[in-house]
């Protein structure tokens, strides 16, 4: 029908565990199927790791390997095709 234009394509988005050691997931909630961007970033802004990922509506769950990074905190942000972003923290043992 016509509100379904209207709809917004909010998320919400959150990691754990958290403090990680060696794999975070993200667990993205979507309220309809949606490209995501996964952008793992240091403290400073640079990029680390970049991926696209195709969601479905509901809840999604993706694995991202932090094993090879040094021990410190990272900003993990995710950014799905209409512009809306979230971020947050993550410390990495």
């Amino acid at each position: 029908g016509v509100d379904d234009v209207k709809v917004k394509n909010s998320f919400s988005f959150s990691i754990y565990p958290n403090p990680v050691k060696a794999t975070a997931v993200a667990q993205i909630v979507l309220n309809k199927k949606s490209n995501i961007e996964l952008r793992l970033m240091d403290m400073q802004g640079k990029l680390i790791r970049e991926k696209r990922y195709y969601l479905m509506e509901g809840v999604s769950t993706v694995n991202i390997p932090v094993n090879h990074l040094t021990a410190g905190t990272y900003i993990l942000e995710a950014i799905i095709k209409n512009g809306e972003r979230r971020s947050l923290k993550i410390l990495v043992l």
